[in-house]
This record gives structure tokens, C-alpha cells and sequence, in this order.
């Protein structure tokens, strides 16, 4: 199953989402998807949804990689590292830019998916630009509770504007 696809994701208002289909961003709006705890793991969850919070206003390269289970990898080198699941009962994830720009479809087996998003390179943000990129790792798994695994010290400063 390993597969590696790479965008260019327009990420407005600091987000861009992995979706099960297009319906599921109606979720993205919600005053319980963006609070101040999600904002810090840089990480949304919604029925079929999964935000990710990005240092940079504009385009960021993303690439997304699908694993046969757990990589179990060193994290050093990346700034922020958060996970979560998404059910993709569809068999399609669609890679889609805030507000609603689509980038990419990725058609998958049916099922539910962990979902780990590396980030890295948040320190060059000046301006809302930076050179910040997005390694986003999947595999097929049990529904887990969104939880940090390596937390940037200063999330907070990327709130929605």
C-alpha cells in the first residue's frame, strides 16, 4: 500500500483540509472545529474532516505518504507532529485548500485511516509566508483520539484572522 502523492495546497486562514468527500467541509465552519485547543495541535477533526493548521497565508507543499501501519519514526527534525483519524467510508480522500480549493483525490480501500501530520520548518514564518512544508502519513487503523506527539512551542501566534 505504500503510496506517495505531492501538492501544492492553497492554505487560507492558516488551513487546509483532508476530506471524505465534499459535504464534510460544512463541518470546517463550526465554532467547536477552530478553538484555542485545536489551534495549539494544529489539527481539526469533524465527521469525515481533518484540519490542519499551517504557519503560512498562501500555498505550502504537502505531500502525503500511505503506509502499511505505524511508522514508528524519529521525530527530530520536525517542529510539530499531531495525529487523529479520519473514516474514509467513501474510499476517496480529497486533498482540498481553504476556503474550498480543491488540490488533489487520492482513492484508497474503504475504511478508517490514522492520520499523522508532520510540520516543519514554522520558524521561518515572517508576514504570514514562511518556507514551512506538511508530510501527512496514513495507514489503516482503529479511531484514536487527536493527541500531540511533539508540540511547537508558539501554535498559538497561527489563530485563524
Amino acid at each position: 500500500m505504500d503510496r506517495s502523492y505531492h501538492y501544492t495546497v492553497y492554505a487560507g486562514y492558516h488551513q487546509f483540509y483532508l476530506s471524505r468527500d465534499e459535504d464534510s467541509l460544512v463541518g470546517s465552519g463550526a465554532a467547536s472545529f477552530w478553538t484555542r485547543e485545536t489551534i495549539r495541535k494544529l489539527l481539526a477533526t469533524g465527521p469525515g474532516l481533518v484540519g490542519i493548521g499551517t504557519g503560512t497565508y498562501g500555498d505550502v507543499p504537502v505531500s502525503i505518504h500511505l503506509a502499511g501501519g505505524d511508522p514508528k519514526d524519529d521525530l527530530t527534525g520536525w517542529d510539530h507532529v499531531a495525529e487523529t483519524w479520519i473514516d474514509l467510508c467513501s474510499g476517496r480522500l480529497h486533498v482540498i485548500g481553504c476556503p474550498d480549493d480543491p488540490a488533489g483525490l487520492i482513492e484508497l480501500e474503504p475504511g478508517i485511516y490514522r492520520v499523522r501530520v508532520y510540520s516543519a520548518k514554522l520558524d521561518t514564518i515572517e508576514n504570514q509566508r514562511g518556507e514551512d512544508y506538511y508530510r501527512i502519513v496514513m495507514w489503516s487503523d482503529a479511531p484514536c483520539p487527536p493527541r500531540v506527539l511533539k508540540q511547537w512551542p508558539t501554535a498559538l501566534t497561527f489563530e485563524c484572522d
